[in-house]
This record gives structure tokens, sequence and C-alpha cells, in this order.
């Protein structure tokens, strides 16, 4: 059975698609399969390796209970060896896909359990039925955050949004936050990192992801961070983070 994980975070810029590319492109480079979904209506991981996204409208009619789950087999795409990707359908922005998603999405991905250990899907920037299709069939939950002023009150909106899903479910979600876009000597970034991991200290994870020039390159060039330069200060730690998430068991 796959391993899902949803990256998620409203606020644009801070590193969601770039997380939940490298971080499948990291489990792909490890030898295990990975599934790449992207949700993300607006910049997500299809644009950012080239992919181009369908105009059929598949994907929407799926969630919206409009069509078979097990059609979602005919929107994957290869991108390198090891991952696959399900790309966002140009039909998906502003489309309603009811409260009901979750367990249409639930049953897509089940389809595909046996052919990927992991998958990691890009949400859009929003907290909407999506982001809330994509945490409700989650194991786990990463929450980049860029440091910058107001990382705490974002991060407090965005957890409470996965309690508020989660609700009463006895079998907990792991949920992290991931540090991106991290400067070094750079005070405010200092604070803010500190600030979190003292507040969420069972939240805040070991890996530590910092600003590198390499990450915007690799999206000039359409590739995997992991693909362009996997030495890369970035790359380094989206590869120690790839290790890090796979040592969490649901809490």
């Amino acid at each position: 059975m796959s391993r899902i994980i949803a990256v998620i975070n409203p606020k644009e810029g801070v590193g969601k698609t770039t997380t939940a590319l490298n971080l499948a492109q990291a489990f792909a480079l490890g030898g295990q399969g990975a599934l790449l979904l992207d949700l993300d209506y607006g910049d997500g991981v299809s644009r950012h390796l080239g992919v181009a996204r369908p105009r059929s409208g598949l994907l929407v009619r799926i969630l919206s209970g409009e069509e078979d789950p097990a059609a979602i087999g005919l929107l994957v795409r290869s991108v390198v060896a090891g991952l696959d990707v399900v790309p966002c359908d140009v039909a998906a922005q502003g489309a309603d896909i009811g409260n009901l998603a979750a367990n249409r999405l639930r049953d897509a991905l089940y389809v595909l359990r046996f052919q990927y250990p992991w998958c990691v899907i890009d949400c859009p920037s929003a907290l909407d039925e999506w982001t809330r299709a994509a945490v409700a069939v989650a194991d786990t939950v990463v929450v980049p955050v860029e440091a910058e002023l107001f990382a705490r009150e974002s991060t407090s909106q965005i957890l409470e949004f996965i309690q508020d899903i989660q609700g009463g479910d006895q079998e907990k979600k792991v949920t992290r936050i991931l540090m991106t876009r991290y400067k070094d000597q750079n005070s405010l970034s200092a604070d803010v990192k500190r600030d979190l991991a003292f507040e969420y200290p069972g939240l805040f994870s070991q890996t530590v992801v910092p600003r590198d020039v390499r990450v915007r390159e690799s999206q000039e060039d359409g590739k995997p961070l992991l693909q362009y330069s996997l030495e890369s200060r970035a790359g380094r730690a989206y590869v120690q983070f790839a290790k890090e998430v796979m040592t969490y068991d649901r809490a």
C-alpha cells in the first residue's frame, strides 16, 4: 500500500511545489517508485516539469463522482526513472468537486496502490476542497514554511485546518513543519526557526532546507532540483528530508 503525503500551504512562494517535486524525486532516486499527484491548479508541478496539462476534465470528473476512479490510470505520465506524475487538469481551476471528493480521491489512489510505494500530492495554494481532500487521504502532511515575519500566524491557521479535517480520527496523521528557503546568518530566519520549534516541538522537522539559487535554476530548466543539481545544498536537504519522512509512523 502506498504511503500518501500531502504538501500544503496557502501562501505562494514558500517552496510548496518545490518540496513536493523534490521529495518525490528523492524517493525515486532511492529506488522506491513515486507518484506525484498535481492538484495545484495554479502553478503546480506539471508546469515546473514541462508536462502538458490535459484539457479533458477527467481528473475533475473523477473527483466529482462523474467518472470511474480507475480512469486515473489514463492520466499517469512518466517523468524520469521511478517518478510518474498525474498532471492537474486545465479545467480544475474554479471546478466544484463537492464535499465527497476525499472518498473519490482515496478510491482513485487505491487503484494505483501496488505500483508506487510513495504518493506525493502537491496541493493548491488555498485551503479549499482540493486541499481538504488531499489532507483527508494523506498519511503524512508536510507544511513548508519560509522563515519570514508572519510565519507563526500562517502556520497556526494551517494546523487548525488539518486538525479540523482530522477531527476525532483515532488514527492520527503525521504532520511536520518543514522550514524552507532558510537564510544562514540571518537573524529573522533564526528567530522564526527558534519560535516555531519552541511552539510546535513535536511537529518541527529535523531537516531545514536552505535558500539556494540552484532551485530557481532547476525550475527554469524544467527539471527536479535533484536531477539538475543533486549535490546542491537544497538538494542534499531534500534527500535528507525524504530519509526523515521514511521513518515516520502514524502517531
